[in-house]
């Protein structure tokens, strides 16, 4: 099934002629989310036809750091396995363009992500030199790194009130009436209270509710 990707690739610039389409990286970055939209459309073929097929020895050779595995590796994968499952490094190539990546590098002064047309190309080479071994159904590229990424925003949430908004209204006034706070300090032998000291800012409270138990954070 990784020839449905690599059938795209034949007619996609990615394979015509990669180093050209580097000199326009917003051309290059538009053609490897076309890609990329593709390979996610068809990954549950691709992954349906390796599981199918029970009667196979299947072995994943790990590429999500970045690092390739040489081909003399692959050559000896290849002689005692039916197949080799690699993670498509195309979508290793693809920056990370979530709103909240970006801001949070921003924030702290790192370099928003931006395309490495050189990763790119030196993916689509990688690619192209396993070629043969995808078309005899030895080697099959599934995108892995794409799939398992964040592709929504998972929101913030703030409450000046720690979310006591929350909780129900009668379950929060029963809780006042039975709770009592009290500040604790750091002693010599540990945290202390006293009977009448007035509540104030600690790293410790105890917190006790009348007739069920006591909590104590220090």
């Amino acid at each position: 099934m990784s020839r449905e990707l690599f059938d795209f690739l034949a007619d996609s610039p990615l394979f015509g002629d990669v180093e050209a389409l580097a000199t326009s990286p917003g051309a290059m970055q538009a053609e490897l989310e076309r890609y990329c939209a593709h390979a996610a459309e068809v990954f549950p073929a691709i992954s349906e036809s390796l599981i199918s097929h029970k009667d196979r020895l299947n072995v994943f050779l790990e590429t999500s750091p970045g690092v390739d595995p040489p081909f003399q590796l692959l050559k000896r994968a290849a002689i005692y396995h039916d197949g080799i499952i690699l993670d498509d490094p195309l979508f290793r190539s693809l920056p990370d363009n979530n709103p909240s990546s970006i801001v949070t590098a921003k924030y702290l002064g790192y370099r928003a992500p931006s395309l490495s047309p050189i990763s790119v190309i030196e993916a689509v080479n990688f690619m192209r030199a396993l070629t043969p071994l995808v078309a005899v159904g030895i080697v099959h590229f599934v995108p892995l790194t794409g799939l398992r990424s964040i592709n929504r925003e998972i929101a913030f949430r703030f409450s000046p009130a720690l979310f006591a908004e929350g909780i129900p209204p009668a379950l929060l006034g029963w809780f006042h009436q039975k709770a009592k706070v009290h500040s604790l300090k750091r002693g010599k032998s540990g945290w202390y209270t006293r009977k009448g000291d007035p509540l104030e800012l600690t790293r410790g409270i105890l917190t006790l509710v009348s007739g069920l138990f006591a909590v104590c954070r220090p």
